[in-house]
């Protein structure tokens, strides 16, 4: 392990929150195992040496955060609608 770090929080952990939190509204029924993958993706930051935990806690509450945010957003809402559409048909899953 080094002893130097990358920046506060992960920016991979953010990007893996936020792609869960995404996958997570298109497919609710899988929301659990979504978001613990994601757990698991920015605990391997910390496994590989390269962030601490407090970078991964900083990295969920960013993405959770930025998360809300994007969901105020009118484009956001109707390009989330249409993908989830999308999942959903690809996955043989209900609307």
């Amino acid at each position: 392990m080094t002893d130097k770090h990358n920046a506060y929080p992960s920016g991979h952990s953010v990007s893996g929150y936020l792609l869960a939190l995404t996958l997570a509204e298109m497919v609710p029924e899988k929301s659990a195992e979504i978001l613990a993958r994601a757990d698991e993706y920015a605990h391997n930051r910390l496994v590989c040496g390269v962030h601490t935990a407090s970078d991964l806690e900083a990295s969920r509450l960013v993405a959770y955060a930025m998360f809300g945010s994007m969901m105020q957003e009118p484009r956001f809402q109707q390009d989330l609608q249409a993908a989830r559409a999308e999942t959903r048909h690809a996955l043989g899953l209900s609307q």
